[in-house]
């Protein structure tokens, strides 16, 4: 009866994240398309509001990755990305304090929506944090992040219809519990030392959005990624050095589109990612997020980003450990995206 419970509870758990699909030539087309139609836009719109980094994530995890990383519905995934950009972009125009609260402010709404959205999608964290550290005053940008989504999610629902990815059963996550209230917190008093150091040191990008969005994910004391520390830090790394690198060469010095860029930098993510067998969303976001930067910070912005994830990922080993009392995100989450 016991190995009967534990053969259900692998088949619902391997359904719940999509396990068995595999690459195939569409979801890529489909992962390249979303991209290259974003950064178009943004061209013919001369407006880089319109670049929401954390879509290639999406595009990774919800389109090409053999299983997908996130305990997540379409619908949620909508809502939640909206809620969460609208936040952040509010806290801009609307909380007038320092830079260092108004990040710590949209990581703790972040948190709360990650905690009771019922979903395991730190993604979103990205959505409310990315507006503050770029101090984004537009509503293009939210539009654009709600729109592209559900780019994403249209994209997702062809493949599942086609066959090209097998669907995912979704059961929503539980409330959390105690020890997940805590492990928020630390997260929450961890992001508050680090980004004031990052602050002060005028080394704002290492605390970028998808490296905090990384850093939630490796808290959860299940991810795989914390077996491969190094493996992963390079991993994020070296998708933020394409994203930088390719922006200096093909706009900065050669003038050439943003386009041309943005396919140099999510070939050579992708590549990087299959060859490492490390499917991170957040490292897909990290070269996109080299498109938005200030060019001040183009050439420290990938040693910026490894010194981030690198002591995050420490952090999150050291003081992060497995508690014989699961948390509630331990529990359903099976395959944490970073």
């Amino acid at each position: 009866m016991l190995k009967i419970t534990k053969t259900i509870t692998r088949i619902s758990t391997e359904n719940s994240t999509g396990k068995g699909n595999k690459l195939n030539a569409v979801s890529l087309i489909f992962a390249a398309a979303i991209l290259l139609a974003m950064a178009a836009v943004s061209e013919g719109m001369h407006d880089k509001e319109v670049i929401f980094p954390e879509i290639a994530a999406m595009a990774l995890g919800y389109l090409v990755s053999p299983r997908q990383p996130w305990r997540v519905s379409s619908l949620r995934m909508f809502i939640l990305i909206s809620c969460c950009a609208w936040s952040g972009l509010l806290i801009v125009l609307y909380v007038p304090l320092p830079l260092w609260y108004q990040i710590i402010l949209a990581f703790l709404v972040s948190q709360i929506f990650y905690l009771f959205g019922g979903t395991t999608m730190a993604p979103i964290i990205s959505a409310a944090v990315l507006p503050v550290i770029l101090q984004t005053h537009s509503i293009v940008y939210p539009i654009s992040a709600s729109s592209l989504t559900l780019g994403v999610i249209i994209l997702h629902e062809i493949l599942v219809r086609t066959g090209k990815r097998i669907p995912a059963v979704f059961t929503p996550v539980p409330a959390p519990g105690r020890n997940d209230l805590v492990s928020a917190g630390k997260r929450i008093v961890t992001v508050m030392l680090f980004a004031w150091i990052a602050i002060n040191a005028k080394l704002l990008f290492m605390a970028a959005p998808p490296v905090l969005v990384a850093f939630t994910e490796f808290t959860n004391p299940k991810s795989p990624a914390r077996k491969r520390p190094l493996a992963v830090s390079l991993l994020v790394t070296a998708c933020a050095a394409y994203g930088a690198f390719f922006r200096f060469l093909i706009i900065n010095t050669l003038h050439l589109p943003l386009t041309l860029c943005v396919i140099c930098v999510i070939v050579c993510s992708f590549l990087t990612i299959k060859q490492s067998s490390l499917w991170i969303p957040p490292a897909a976001a990290m070269g996109i997020l080299a498109m938005i930067i200030p060019d001040s910070q183009l050439p420290t912005f990938a040693l910026q980003v490894f010194c981030g994830i690198a002591i995050l990922m420490g952090t999150a080993i050291a003081f992060f450990r497995e508690d014989k009392k699961k948390t509630r995100k331990e529990t359903e989450s099976e395959t944490p995206s970073a």
